[in-house]
């Protein structure tokens, strides 16, 4: 490579690089932002709204003003010979997703009442539904089918799509599926710490954003392995759907 490629190829790299940290906490600001200081204010849609628009502009700064590749990950040419999506990508995102939402649902008929504090929980997510104007039955099942189906879809092509897509080739994999991961929980936490009013963050938050951190590096895995964004769609989308009817049980009498 010549001097001047070097020299041209060293500021790009450290680009890249920015934009890859800029994306990997730009939802946990964003989320302690519109949920957390401007909460139960008109601004929090806007917020939201605005937060999502520059969500989704962050993987197409990379792609186009700084060229960095828009293939699925994937592993060595050896491993990988081609890269046409996997076949078998629907049946494993629905046996996945249909089991760990089941396990949502079991627990909420469980163990879980015991342990969280369902009343308070229930007051709070109440009070986000009337913020965000969905606190009818109505509002709340298009928000409910918005988040599991649209947004899930949204979260695959940031999270793993483009994070966890750029970092497989800069670092180990396991690496590459924890770090995408603990990224992917970081605004959960924000969230899950608002439903619980900032308490319990030890006992209750902290296990519960790890849960999802696992849950984030499992849809990585699966979008490696399948070489296509269906299958962790279709896992994330049911599981969402489990937490949304466990929401539903929650706030249901409230609306």
């Amino acid at each position: 490579m010549s001097a001047a490629a070097r020299a041209t190829s060293v500021p790009t790299a450290v680009a890249r690089l920015l934009l890859l940290v800029v994306v990997a906490t730009f939802p946990t600001l964003a989320a302690w932002t519109y949920f957390v200081v401007w909460a139960h204010t008109p601004w929090m849609k806007v917020l939201y709204a605005a937060s999502k628009v520059v969500q989704a502009a962050l993987p197409l700064l990379g792609w186009w003003a700084l060229n960095m590749e828009r293939r699925p990950a994937r592993g060595s040419a050896a491993e990988f010979p081609s890269q046409a999506a996997r076949p078998g990508a629907a049946l494993a995102g629905l046996i996945s997703g249909g089991a760990i939402g089941g396990v949502v649902l079991a627990a909420f008929a469980g163990p879980l009442p015991a342990w969280l504090p369902f009343t308070e929980i229930a007051r709070n997510i109440h009070e986000r539904l009337v913020d965000l104007g969905a606190a009818t039955p109505l509002r709340f099942l298009l928000l409910a089918l918005g988040l599991s189906v649209a947004h899930s879809l949204f979260e695959e092509y940031y999270w793993r799509w483009f994070l966890f897509g750029q970092l497989q080739p800069r670092m180990p994999l396991p690496a590459a599926l924890a770090l995408s991961g603990l990224a992917f929980a970081s605004h959960h936490w924000i969230v899950v710490d608002s439903f619980l009013g900032g308490q319990h963050r030890l006992a209750v938050t902290l296990p519960l954003t790890l849960t999802v951190a696992v849950g984030g590096a499992w849809w990585a895995w699966l979008f490696r392995r399948h070489r296509s964004l269906l299958a962790p769609w279709l896992s994330h989308l049911l599981v969402d759907g489990a937490l949304m009817a466990v929401g539903w049980q929650l706030v249901k009498h409230a609306l």
